[in-house]
């Protein structure tokens, strides 16, 4: 009869890796979100509503993303998404990376 269980080369796997990738991400998260002097409170503006129109160039449901990225000043978008991740390298206003590129060069450690 045979086991069935996570083998010692199950973490080779590409789903192994994205649930991994997941948890680091989550860390880095949780990490941000209880830090209060890290996180920066947002107001939504008429300033926001008018930059709506700025974003056509990108894909449509990600410009809450723009928006917010603009509204809080920020320096670096990191995604998951190619498709905004592409759209933002042509169009060139903002700094983003993809996300496992990102954490590859992050300290997770404390």
């Amino acid at each position: 009869m045979e086991k069935k269980g996570i083998s010692a080369n199950d973490g080779d796997c590409p789903a192994q890796r994205e649930v991994s990738a997941q948890r680091e991400v989550s860390k880095v998260m949780h990490s941000l979100l209880r830090d209060a002097k890290r996180c920066i409170r947002l107001e939504y503006s008429d300033t926001l509503a008018e930059s709506l129109t700025s974003y056509d160039w990108s894909p449509e449901e990600v410009v809450y993303l723009l928006q917010a990225y603009t509204a809080a000043k920020a320096h670096l978008l990191v995604t998951t998404d190619e498709t905004l991740f592409q759209a933002i390298l042509e169009h060139g206003q903002f700094t983003c990376r993809l996300r496992d590129e990102f954490l590859s060069t992050c300290d997770t450690a404390g």
